[in-house]
């Protein structure tokens, strides 16, 4: 069964001299298993295996030093005007992965560069991994409920002025679909989201790119948090 979705020419990055090339890639997103393509050249498929090893590798991820250095460095910075402290949040999911959705069905998206993007809450912090990771702490439980939690978070002057912000994750409509939003001061964060537990309730986008870079699979539907 194949997604129609029309073929297109992505620039993509030599692994040898970082320079940009154009190439036509096949953007026609079939629904494969991993196992029967070649793996040696890129592949841009919708994987429906629900436990190939693009699946593990969501689950089994863990930060790297360039990761836990980036966290590092700002809960340095938000413990100049505040006291860190560990919260205790139970029954109810910790590591959240982000979702689009194509032609109106969730997915999971393993992208080319970096990691599928990603929130924890953490003892004392709100980590958030992509290409580059950005953390809040966390101040006081607000509300935690089975479908719902809101906490309050302390972070730098750069993306609230008060330094305070509050977290609200949310079960929606849809089956282990939930909505994300952060309020800062002036402006809020919103994603849609699945507990990683839960990524083999959703078929996967997969961008995989061993040999040069090529641009992210930008074919997703416009997301429109009203909805939710």
């Amino acid at each position: 069964m194949t997604e129609n979705i029309k073929t297109q020419t992505d620039s993509v990055v030599s692994a040898n001299n970082g320079t940009i090339e154009e190439l036509v890639i096949d953007t026609i997103l079939e629904r494969n298993n991993p196992k029967n393509l070649d793996l040696n050249n890129h592949q841009l498929f919708i994987d429906t295996t629900r436990n190939s090893i693009f699946y593990q590798e969501i689950l089994n991820w863990k930060p790297n030093d360039f990761d836990s250095s980036g966290v590092n460095y700002y809960l340095s910075e938000i413990s100049r005007d505040y006291k860190l402290k560990p919260l205790n949040i139970e029954n109810f999911p910790k590591i959240w992965i982000t979702l689009e959705k194509l032609n109106n069905k969730f997915v999971v998206y393993y992208s080319c560069d970096g990691i599928t993007p990603r929130f924890e809450i953490a003892d004392k912090s709100l980590n958030f991994y992509a290409v580059e990771p950005d953390v809040d702490a966390l101040s006081k439980v607000v509300e935690n409920s089975k479908d719902r939690i809101k906490i309050e978070l302390r972070t730098i002057e750069q993306k609230s002025q008060s330094k305070k912000a509050l977290l609200t994750i949310r079960k929606t409509k849809y089956r282990d679909v939930y909505l994300l939003s952060i309020q800062y001061d002036t402006w809020e964060m919103q994603k849609i989201v699945t507990p990683v537990e839960k990524i083999a309730n959703f078929d996967m986008v997969v961008n995989y790119c061993n040999k040069v870079k090529i641009l992210e699979y930008n074919r997703f539907d416009e997301t429109n948090y009203k909805e939710y």
